[in-house]
C-alpha cells in the first residue's frame, strides 16, 4: 500500500461521513431525541474529520523517512481505523448502542464496541508511526 491508497481510502471515509449527514439532517427535522441527534452528529463530524486526517497524512507521508514496514503499518492501521469507525458509527447511531465496553450489552452493543476498538487502536498505531517518521526526519 502507498500514500495514494491512504488518500483514496481517506476519500472513501470522508464520503461515508458526508453521507451520515443525511440521517443527521433527518433526525433533526423529525424532532427525534437529543441522543439520536448527538449520535448522528458524532458519526457525521467524526467520519468527516477522520477521512480528512487520512488525506492529510497521505499528503505528508512522502516527506517522512521511515522504514517501509513502518509506512505499511501506518497505512494499514489508518485504513482499518477509518472503516472500523465507519462501521461502529453507523451501527451505533442506527441502533442507539454506544459500545463502551465489551462485557455488557447485547450483540449489537458488542459489535459497536469492536468497531470502536479497531478504530481507536488503528488510529493510535498509525499516529505513533507518523510521529516516529517525523522524528526521523528532524
Amino acid at each position: 500500500m502507498t500514500a495514494l491508497d491512504l488518500a483514496f481510502h481517506g476519500g472513501m471515509v470522508l464520503m461515508i461521513g458526508l453521507a451520515a449527514g443525511l440521517p443527521f439532517n433527518m433526525v433533526i427535522l423529525k424532532n427525534k431525541s437529543h441522543d439520536q441527534i448527538r449520535a448522528w452528529r458524532v458519526a457525521h463530524s467524526s467520519l468527516c474529520m477522520g477521512g480528512t486526517a487520512m488525506i492529510a497524512f497521505a499528503a505528508a507521508l512522502p516527506i517522512l523517512k521511515m522504514p517501509a514496514l513502518w509506512e505499511k503499518i501506518l497505512i494499514i492501521s489508518f485504513v482499518a481505523s477509518g472503516y472500523g469507525f465507519c462501521f461502529s458509527m453507523f451501527l451505533g447511531a442506527s441502533t442507539g448502542e454506544r459500545g463502551l465496553t465489551f462485557f455488557s450489552g447485547n450483540a449489537i452493543y458488542r459489535l459497536v464496541y469492536v468497531g470502536n476498538f479497531i478504530g481507536s487502536a488503528g488510529s493510535t498505531i498509525a499516529t505513533a508511526c507518523f510521529i516516529y517518521g517525523a522524528w526521523l526526519v528532524m
